[in-house]
């Protein structure tokens, strides 16, 4: 018994690890619902998300993120949005091999709610 809770414990660890690590240093690339489609790319690193025009390579938005299990929160930390660095944004994130989907659970940031509601993403690297 000690030995079937043991691994049962093992196995969630890892897979909580696995849904943590699946955004952290990796890149994808989209379109944001912005005039017409906005081509962009969105960097994830440990906690930051930089969201990069790809017409120009501008830094479009700076985000502070974090994931638990298939929900992704979001939080403004600087750039072209008006939304409030307090509010946050919960999506949840939903992949499947090299395609990422991002769907509204809550966010009182109608500028980023609307821009990147259903957006799909494919994986870069």
């Amino acid at each position: 018994m000690i030995i079937k809770t043991t691994c049962a414990t093992l196995l969630f660890v890892c897979l909580g690890f696995f849904t943590q690590a699946q955004l952290i240093n990796t890149k994808w690339k989209g379109s944001l619902d912005i005039d017409g489609g906005l081509p962009v790319q969105f960097n994830f690193g440990a906690d930051t998300l930089i969201v990069v025009g790809t017409n120009d390579f501008s830094t479009l938005e700076t985000l502070h993120y974090t994931q638990t299990d298939s929900v992704v929160t979001f939080q403004h930390l600087y750039g072209e949005s008006r939304c409030d660095s307090s509010t946050i944004g919960k999506y949840k994130f939903e992949m499947s091999q090299d395609t990422a989907h991002l769907r509204l659970i809550e966010d009182k940031c109608e500028e980023r709610s609307a821009a990147i509601n259903n957006l799909q993403l494919k994986k870069l690297n």
